[in-house]
C-alpha cells in the first residue's frame, strides 16, 4: 500500500489520496485514516478526510444501485456476478433483520472487513429500509467506527 499512496502523493495532495481511498469498496475509512496520519495529516484532519470520503458513495447506492444493477444485469456476461452480489447482501442482511436501522448502525460501527458503508448501503437498498433513516444509522455507525479505530491506534481526536 505504501507504493499506491507513495505514487498518488505525486500527483494529488495527501488530502485527495485520503479521500480517494475512502471512497473504495472493503477498505474505505479503515484504511484511509491510517493512510493519512502516515502521509502527515494531523489527526482531527485525517479524520475529517475519511469520513467524509468513506460517506460519498452511500446516496448513491442507497439511491440508485438498483437501476445501476438492472442496466448490469441485461449484460450477460455481468448478469452472474451482480446476481452473486445482490445474494450475499441478503445473506448478510439476515443476521440484522431483527434490529434494522440499530442493526445496520452495529454492522457499520464495528470495523471489520466486509462491514463498512458500502456493504450497509447495498444491504439498506436491497431489503427496501428507509432511505433517510439508512443514511443516518450508516452515517453515525461510519463515525464510531472511525473512532474505534483511532482508539485502536492510541489516538484521540479531543
Amino acid at each position: 500500500m505504501d507504493f499506491i499512496t507513495t505514487e498518488l502523493s505525486k500527483y494529488l495532495s495527501r488530502e485527495l489520496v485520503v479521500l480517494i481511498i475512502a471512497m473504495m469498496p472493503f477498505v474505505e475509512l479503515k484504511l484511509a485514516l491510517p493512510v493519512g496520519l502516515s502521509l502527515g495529516m494531523g489527526v482531527p484532519e485525517s479524520f475529517i478526510y475519511s469520513y467524509l470520503g468513506s460517506l460519498v458513495p452511500m446516496p448513491f447506492i442507497i439511491f440508485f444501485i438498483r437501476n445501476i444493477f438492472s442496466f448490469l444485469k441485461s449484460r450477460r456476461f455481468l448478469k452472474s456476478a451482480i446476481t452473486k452480489i445482490v445474494e450475499k447482501s441478503h445473506l448478510k442482511y439476515e443476521n440484522l433483520i431483527k434490529y434494522k436501522k440499530f442493526g445496520l448502525f452495529l454492522f457499520v460501527a464495528i470495523p471489520l472487513p466486509g462491514t463498512g458503508v458500502w456493504s450497509a448501503s447495498l444491504i439498506a437498498n436491497l431489503v427496501n429500509l428507509d432511505k433517510i433513516s439508512s443514511v443516518i444509522a450508516i452515517s453515525f455507525g461510519n463515525l464510531i467506527a472511525g473512532i474505534i479505530i483511532l482508539s485502536l491506534s492510541g489516538l484521540v481526536i479531543l
